[in-house]
């Protein structure tokens, strides 16, 4: 299953927020309390379209993933011993639809993430994952991705994840 990569515009900000609530209620039924009312909202998701950080996965004209993109970083990660120098490209709110998990699209976002990166002129890509959310964690260990080390954030330990470009 192919995936289109397209940067959003404001009429994919209902469908993007849509992807954004199935997965928050998907996590929850995991017993994973990653995602709630507060992080990430609709304001979030406006906020990165217009700052053009938001992209989409596409299939057909569904978008069926959502990820944040720009060089914006946590405080939290002055405090992770990082291998390499800035400027990297951070990650963030990445995710897939759940009617369309367990078939390659979070794969294809991180490899569209990479070309973006690279094309860019970025030195590496960092992102943080939840400590309990043992398939976000799995999938950036089978990209490759190096733990360089754990920060706190509002809903507890997040496992700092970098690989260079």
């Amino acid at each position: 299953m192919q995936l289109s990569f397209l940067r959003l515009d404001q009429q994919h900000l209902e469908p993007a927020f849509e992807v954004i609530i199935a997965s928050r209620m998907a996590l929850a039924q995991n017993g994973i309390d990653q995602w709630d009312e507060v992080y990430p909202n609709k304001e979030h998701i406006h906020t990165d379209i217009i700052n053009g950080h938001a992209f989409g996965g596409f299939i057909g004209g569904d978008l069926v993933a959502y990820v944040a993109i720009n060089d914006w970083a946590d405080p939290e990660y002055d405090r992770v011993n990082w291998s390499f120098h800035v400027p990297s490209l951070i990650v963030h709110r990445l995710v897939v639809h759940p009617m369309h998990q367990g078939k390659g699209l979070a794969k294809q976002m991180m490899h569209n993430i990479y070309d973006f990166a690279r094309g860019n002129e970025y030195n590496s890509i960092r992102l943080d994952a939840f400590c309990v959310n043992e398939v976000s964690n799995k999938l950036y260990e089978s990209l490759g991705y190096k733990n360089a080390g754990t920060i706190m954030l509002r809903k507890g330990k997040f496992f700092c994840y970098e690989i260079g470009i």
